[in-house]
């Protein structure tokens, strides 16, 4: 299933939750509120930092 973000709750900036606890998050959305460039090495932190963050909940990414 494709989350849509109107159908989903805002958690931050860039991050969402639907009404069964998934979590999504919208890459270019959450690099451009942070004001951070999107690069394929930004991300990776970002995604690294998320992991360790969010340990074994899954977060699935989403976009616009």
């Amino acid at each position: 299933m494709a989350a849509k973000e109107n159908d989903l709750t805002v958690v931050v900036p860039g991050f969402y939750m639907d009404g069964k606890g998934s979590m999504y998050l919208n890459m270019g959305e959450f690099l451009k509120l942070h004001n951070m460039p999107d690069t394929p090495t930004v991300r990776t932190v970002v995604w690294d930092e998320v992991h360790d963050i969010f340990g074994e909940v899954e977060v699935t990414e989403i976009s616009d």
